[in-house]
C-alpha cells in the first residue's frame, strides 16, 4: 500500500458523514484501518527503519484514528 493510498483510505474512513456502509460501521472501518496500518505499513517499515522511528512516524495517524473511534 502506497502512502497516497493510505492517505486516501484514511480520508474515506474519517468522513464525518459516514455511518454505515458496505464496509461496516465507522468504528469497524477505523479498527480495520488500524490493523492494516500495523500489518501493511508498520511491520514492513521496521525492516528498513528503526522501530522507534517508525512508531514516531505513525503516531500522529494512530492518534487521529483513535480519536475518531467511539469509546
Amino acid at each position: 500500500m502506497t502512502k497516497s493510498e493510505l492517505k486516501n483510505l484514511i480520508r474515506e474512513c474519517i468522513s464525518e458523514e459516514m455511518t454505515k456502509s458496505d464496509w461496516g460501521t465507522s468504528e469497524e472501518i477505523l479498527s480495520n484501518v488500524m490493523m492494516t496500518l500495523e500489518r501493511e505499513v508498520e511491520w514492513p517499515l521496521t525492516e528498513i527503519m528503526d522501530p522507534k522511528e517508525v512508531k514516531n512516524l505513525l503516531q500522529p495517524i494512530r492518534n487521529k484514528i483513535n480519536s475518531l473511534i467511539p469509546e
